[in-house]
């Protein structure tokens, strides 16, 4: 309701362009780890209900409730929606009663059982496609498995999966996959799209011929399959189930000026191949002689300034380029944030308020003690306690892992305030897991008043989540062992499994990617 609203009162802002292919991926990397859980799922203790209230219950479940209104088509939603309301307003009310109300206007349609599968159990569906040319028509063959990152030889679970398909400007073609599927999609001129509009919550594979076509063709393919397409092709190679050279050569398919929207996913991407070269500097310099001019490029073309006209997606675009690309240690960016910071300290006015948490993040990620201390003064001086907080956060993003020690020390005093303090020690975990949670730990009397008792078997594990070592998991499992519920360790176990599964994804595909990177320089 809360998506819907802002489409309906700020139309400019097009949030359903590529809203559908963002919403739907979001859940979809937490929901291939086996420690995933249902959308709906049974709460035993506080500390589970605590849990709950994650990806897989907010993004996973909007994702499934906007596919399921595709399915039925809006206005039989909109009528089953409203029966429901109807029927038990002022009372309480369980997920079937719901179904049931759609079920009953969703005639010819297999309702109650694509929700239930898409509810009543974990993981993310995986469409394999491939086609021919027959007759003038593209026959397509789907066939379903299941997308996971820890399991590859895993039994694949069983779902009714809507699926939409689209060749070029035709017609939508519709079908309902329980295993495998014919299906028959006119025309043979433009190569089909699966999830067309991407309101399904699967992955979509195509076979090599099939994504060798979709590559030629990509810049012609509706903004939100661009934005699918690439979001599926990454999380596969990920994955290691396709090779690191397609998302990399779907990449470097998207032109100057393309959409916003599209270059925001090819930042994303850059940026997280350049984390995952963390600990090989050597790697490392050499990607970024690649991506930078890449996202340098394209960043020149929009400028650092607001022009007349700017979509709300073209600003979005702006800040994540200088948010990625002073990440990416690119000089110049860095530079003329220093020099925009700089003038900010002697007129706040000169830094525009759309400009302002860009600027200050590229400062901070690349601060020095000098640069860390103007931070700090600031946050002492500022009256508002909203701004005041935002600059205690910027405190805890630095690079240079002193400064991160700073911060975490002044996360355990009285000046940033129990709340904030420990949303200090989780930003510093984003960049220095191993500090951050090693640290949390060895205070942990301290921390414990920051963090509500509830909440304590999340937020420990959380912080070394985005760890790339081995020695982590063990100390988050050594942690939870000792102080969290064997009913509650569910973050824990996540935690654990989603670093171990990191470092083995890892050592697969950088080889690759250096491959990829090595054959592009001959």
């Amino acid at each position: 309701m809360e998506a819907r609203t802002t489409a309906k009162l700020h139309p400019e802002w097009d949030i359903d362009k590529t809203g559908p292919a963002l919403k739907s991926r979001a859940a979809m990397r937490r929901d291939a780890y086996a420690t995933t859980h249902p959308v709906v799922q049974h709460v035993a203790t506080v500390e589970q209900a605590s849990q709950a209230f994650d990806a897989i219950t907010y993004q996973k479940g909007e994702a499934v409730i906007a596919m399921l209104e595709d399915y039925v088509g809006s206005d039989r939603w909109r009528t089953g929606v409203r029966s429901y309301i109807k029927q038990h307003q002022y009372g309480n009310a369980v997920t079937d009663q719901l179904w049931q109300q759609i079920d009953a206007v969703a005639l010819g349609k297999q309702f109650t059982q694509v929700a239930h599968d898409f509810t009543l159990q974990p993981g993310v569906p995986l469409i394999k496609a491939s086609s021919r040319c027959v007759g003038g028509q593209t026959a397509v063959t789907l066939e379903q498995g299941e997308f996971t990152l820890d399991r590859p030889d895993k039994q694949p679970l069983r779902w009714h999966v809507p699926v939409v398909l689209r060749s070029g400007n035709g017609a939508p073609v519709r079908v309902l996959v329980d295993g495998t599927a014919q299906v028959q999609v006119p025309g043979c001129d433009a190569p089909v799209v699966v999830n067309a509009g991407q309101k399904g919550y699967f992955r979509t594979w195509y076979a090599p011929a099939q994504f060798k076509a979709l590559t030629t063709r990509f810049a012609a393919l509706p903004v939100v399959d661009q934005v699918g397409v690439l979001n599926d092709t990454n999380a596969l190679a990920g994955a290691g189930v396709q090779a690191q050279a397609d998302v990399l050569d779907l990449t470097a398919q998207v032109a100057a000026g393309a959409s916003p929207d599209v270059w925001d996913m090819v930042a994303s991407i850059y940026d997280d191949v350049d984390g995952s070269f963390e600990r090989d500097p050597a790697a490392r310099a050499t990607w970024r002689a690649y991506a930078v001019p890449r996202l340098s490029a394209e960043f020149a073309t929009l400028g650092w300034d607001n022009r007349a006209g700017d979509s709300a997606q073209i600003q979005q675009l702006r800040t994540r380029l200088i948010a990625t690309l002073s990440d990416m240690g690119d000089a110049a960016v860095i530079a003329e944030a220093r020099r925009r910071f700089a003038a900010f300290q002697a007129n706040p006015a000169s830094l525009s308020p759309e400009l302002r948490d860009s600027v200050l993040g590229a400062v901070a990620h690349n601060a020095d003690a000098a640069t860390w201390d103007a931070l700090h003064a600031l946050a002492r001086q500022e009256t508002s306690s909203m701004v005041r907080d935002t600059y205690y956060d910027f405190l805890s993003m630095p690079n240079d892992e002193a400064l991160a020690r700073r911060a975490l020390e002044l996360a355990l005093t009285a000046e940033p305030g129990a709340t904030t303090g420990a949303s200090m020690i989780d930003r510093v975990a984003s960049r220095h897991p191993e500090l951050a949670f090693d640290f949390a730990v060895a205070h942990r009397t301290q921390v414990d008043t920051l963090v509500d008792s509830t909440s304590r078997a999340r937020y420990y594990p959380g912080l070394g989540m985005d760890s790339a070592e081995l020695a982590t998991a063990d100390r988050i499992k050594a942690y939870a062992e000792q102080y969290i519920a064997p009913t509650s360790r569910q973050a824990a176990d996540n935690a654990i499994n989603t670093i171990q599964t990191r470092v083995k994804l890892r050592a697969a595909s950088l080889p690759q990617i250096k491959a990829w990177l090595k054959a592009r320089k001959r």
